[in-house]
């Protein structure tokens, strides 16, 4: 198991805003970097409805985040698998 690094988080960042149509300067960019890096989008920093909306499409692109009361969560495993699962495989 490697240990997933920032610089990685960022390159998922720039892939998942690809898929998404969203570049740097929008607030979904901003919002899933922070979700990648932070491991958390709280109930309390963005709107309920836009986090569980936006769980359901990492989910369905392939990033695994747990919707729990108060935040949507993701793991550095969970990051991790989507690197070498859909990052890497796309290269190789």
């Amino acid at each position: 198991m490697m240990m997933i690094r920032r610089e990685e988080k960022k390159e998922i960042t720039k892939h998942i805003s690809k898929i998404g149509g969203f570049n740097e300067k929008t607030k979904g960019y901003h919002a899933v970097e922070n979700l990648l890096i932070l491991g958390e989008w709280s109930f309390h920093w963005y709107e309920k409805s836009f986090c569980i909306q936006n769980a359901g499409w990492l989910q369905h692109i392939g990033l695994e985040v747990e919707v729990r009361s108060d935040a949507v969560r993701v793991s550095d495993g969970a990051i991790e698998e989507y690197y070498i699962n859909v990052i890497i495989s796309t290269i190789l």
